[in-house]
């Protein structure tokens, strides 16, 4: 089997916790590619202009990727956990140091 990585296209699921304890969900896309500097890029679909540039680690175990985005006034503050066999991460978004952060995961296409 091949090392997981982050690299390829994922269906994106976003959501947050409801009253009744479910997670609202909205269905997109987003692929990561190679960046620069070691770093991973990320594009998330529907928007053209929505762009993240992510660092790896593996110091958890699991591969993490860690990063912001740099759109509009604020940025936003993206983690993911990639599963061991490569096949969906978890992650949150937070737009601000003070913001719940907002859950999302993704699962390979």
């Amino acid at each position: 089997m091949a090392d997981p990585t982050f690299i390829g296209n994922w269906n994106l699921f976003k959501g947050s916790i409801t009253d009744e304890g479910k997670v609202s969900v909205v269905n997109s896309t987003c692929q990561i590619e190679d960046g620069e500097d070691g770093r991973l890029k990320l594009k998330m679909a529907p928007s053209p202009d929505w762009q993240a540039q992510l660092r790896v680690s593996n110091a958890s175990g699991y591969l993490e990727a860690t990063g912001s985005s740099a759109n509009w006034l604020t940025r936003n503050f993206i983690f993911l956990v990639l599963s061991t066999d490569g096949s969906m991460f978890h992650g949150a978004v937070k737009q601000s140091e003070k913001d719940p952060p907002l859950p999302w995961w993704g699962v390979r296409q």
